[in-house]
């Protein structure tokens, strides 16, 4: 396949009433009545003729209590919460091409060209490229055939006419339409760097090889790209 390198591609104060610690103290101000101190009086002479102690004096007033200041917890960022999993295809399906196959995820090899499982009946997603409904080109490449098998799964790929409807099944059970907008062929040396673009439209690209089998290098001239939008 078509060499291609990987895209590498979040002081607390504590608010609130201060308590009084069971203080209270009606005020003018509040709706209450305050009675007038009593005017000093003479001492009531008793039957024996001694004098009648004099009252005891009023405790003096208390202060009125100072509120204490709020209390100051640390400042402390909240623990980052972590990613939600991204759903990953894991089968590709294409009624009208017959196409039932597994996905699995793929990267490069030590040379930087695309992986594709070594089973022709199965499909590599290429994980560095966008996740099916992302922006960007969510890319699946498999075999047009092997020497061992015979026809692979996207052996039929190179017919597939526009409007051809390519469903993409997720790890989470969900299931991605899309309706085929374009196919080409490209010289394996010139495979296109936007199809592994991570911005932009939702596209699926669909790719395997085509074009001339030279029978020396067992290996094809060129790559069949199929471009799909979300339906």
């Amino acid at each position: 396949m078509r060499r291609a390198a990987p895209l590498l591609a979040p002081a607390l104060a504590l608010s609130g009433v201060a308590l009084l610690g069971g203080w209270w103290q009606a005020r003018p101000d509040d709706g209450f009545s305050v009675a007038p101190a009593p005017a000093a009086v003479a001492a009531p002479v008793l039957a024996t003729g001694a004098a009648a102690a004099p009252p005891a004096a009023a405790p003096p007033a208390a202060a009125a209590p100072t509120t204490p200041p709020a209390a100051v917890v640390a400042r402390r960022d909240a623990a980052p919460v972590p990613p939600r999993p991204v759903p990953v295809p894991v089968r590709l399906r294409v009624a009208d091409l017959g196409v039932d196959a597994p996905v699995d995820a793929v990267g490069v090899d030590a040379e930087g060209v695309l992986e594709v499982p070594a089973d022709g009946d199965r499909v590599g997603w290429y994980r560095w490229s966008a996740a099916p409904g992302a922006p960007g080109g969510t890319v699946l490449a498999g075999h047009v055939d092997t020497l061992a098998e015979g026809p692979g799964a996207l052996y039929e790929l190179a017919a597939v006419e526009p409007g051809t409807v390519v469903e993409v099944v997720l790890d989470d059970g969900s299931t991605r339409a899309y309706a085929v907008v374009e196919r080409r062929s490209h010289p394996k040396s010139e495979l296109p760097a936007e199809l592994f673009t991570r911005s932009g439209p939702s596209t699926l690209v669909l790719v395997t090889c085509g074009g001339r089998f030279d029978e020396e290098t067992r290996t094809y001239a060129d790559n069949v790209v199929v471009r799909a939008s979300p339906v």
